[in-house]
């Protein structure tokens, strides 16, 4: 069975167990029923990537970063990688998906994501699309993707992937 979090107990997992690190300010990032992820970098692809079964052949594609532009990125159409601020360490009985925040998507943009594994540390990344042809912009530190966790009350096996670390530095 699976539930839920909310505001107060994503606080406490939070304040007591360090679920979300690095971030700017819990009274704002907290939401009813998830938490907001800031855009720290974003990246242009520069080169393709691999996938297959067993990730004997994965290969991640080259990527440039973008700077932005008097505190702003101004972006147009088209996939962009995207790091997040925030350090997740997800518990034992916990996992997440992130879903865009509302701003994108009526504005022609959207992020695709993976899930937050239970046992899962690192600061993580997503696909940012701009559909707009007028393109979109995006400022420092904006909230552009909210985790929605889920409690599980049965043991799982932990995240021991290649991405366990991620991005922390």
């Amino acid at each position: 069975v699976k539930q839920m979090l909310v505001d107060s107990e994503i606080r406490k997992y939070i304040e007591e167990n360090k679920m979300i690190e690095n971030y700017t300010d819990l009274d704002v990032q907290i939401q009813a029923n998830g938490f907001d992820l800031c855009v720290d970098k974003i990246f242009r692809w520069r080169g393709k990537g691999r996938v297959d079964f067993d990730n004997s052949n994965r290969m991640m594609g080259k990527v440039e970063e973008l700077n932005p532009d008097t505190g702003k990125w101004v972006l147009g159409r088209g996939a962009y990688k995207v790091m997040f601020k925030e350090i997740t360490n997800m518990p034992e009985n916990v996992c997440a998906i992130a879903r865009p925040r509302s701003t994108l998507i009526r504005n022609g943009a959207t992020i695709f994501t993976g899930i937050w594994d239970c046992g899962y540390s690192g600061r993580s990344e997503c696909t940012l699309w701009i559909g707009s042809d007028r393109g979109f912009e995006i400022q420092e530190g904006a909230r552009i993707a909210q985790l929605v966790f889920f409690k599980g009350n049965v043991p799982v096996t932990l995240y021991n992937g290649e991405f366990q670390g991620e991005n922390i530095k």
